[in-house]
């Protein structure tokens, strides 16, 4: 693999160790903190300018030589990330060459492959498109049932309890309902009400994707792209 793109994924995958690392510190306070979303548009950022590296790559080890001077700088190198036929053609037209799927079969092949609209498994590279071009990374913390926090209601008032931090014996009631010793659980009584609750993630607002499931997927994924644009004849 080319150096420039081995120092970089290097970086990217660099910044995702330190997307989780912040990642933990942020569900620990229940909190989404300005430096994740930070280092998660930049790890979004990254996997985008790598994959218009590739494009550009290409572009000048098979395309450029046949170009004259004026073509070269009219032409706007970027990868492909297309949500439709449309705009794939709109962006490949900018490269400058006439009939890219005639000229280059492969390469075109390759190109139109990965894109969202061939193919369902590349919605990643519409996503990373559109993320990497907006300022701010929206993350919603996304929650599921546990049993963590524990809320007890009735008439006589809210206890609030924390599953880990104590534990009940036999007979032991709250507010009118019975404790399961051996589950630590409250055993459904009419009047009492029981809620469980716990951060476990962030998602991608938008998109229902969690967050950084998802940059470890574009990475792999964008590591497949320039193995394969590497292997043209």
């Amino acid at each position: 693999m080319d150096k420039s793109f081995e120092a970089q994924l290097i970086r990217i995958d660099e910044l995702i160790r330190e997307l989780e690392t912040e990642y933990d510190k942020c569900l620990d306070k229940k909190t989404v903190s300005e430096k994740a979303k930070v280092i998660t548009h930049e790890v979004i950022e990254k996997i985008s300018n790598v994959l218009d590296q590739t494009a550009r790559s290409i572009w000048e080890k098979y395309m450029a030589v046949n170009l004259s001077d004026i073509d070269k700088k009219k032409s706007k190198i970027y990868f492909p990330k297309s949500k439709d036929k449309h705009s794939f053609d709109s962006t490949i037209g900018k490269w400058m060459i006439n009939n890219l799927e005639t000229s280059y079969p492969e390469i075109y092949s390759f190109l139109l492959s990965k894109q969202p609209f061939t193919n369902g498994d590349n919605k990643w590279l519409e996503i990373i498109n559109i993320l990497a071009s907006q300022k701010h990374i929206g993350l919603t913390p996304q929650k599921r049932e546990e049993i963590t926090h524990i809320k007890i209601s009735s008439q006589a008032g809210t206890v609030h309890l924390i599953s880990e931090q104590v534990r009940f014996g036999p007979g032991v009631s709250i507010l009118g309902a019975p404790v399961d010793p051996n589950t630590q659980r409250i055993i459904p009584t009419p009047g009492v009400e029981e809620k469980i609750e716990k951060w476990i993630s962030f998602v991608l607002e938008g998109y229902g994707l969690d967050a950084l499931e998802f940059c470890r997927n574009s990475y792999n994924n964008v590591k497949k792209v320039i193995s394969e644009a590497e292997s043209f004849k």
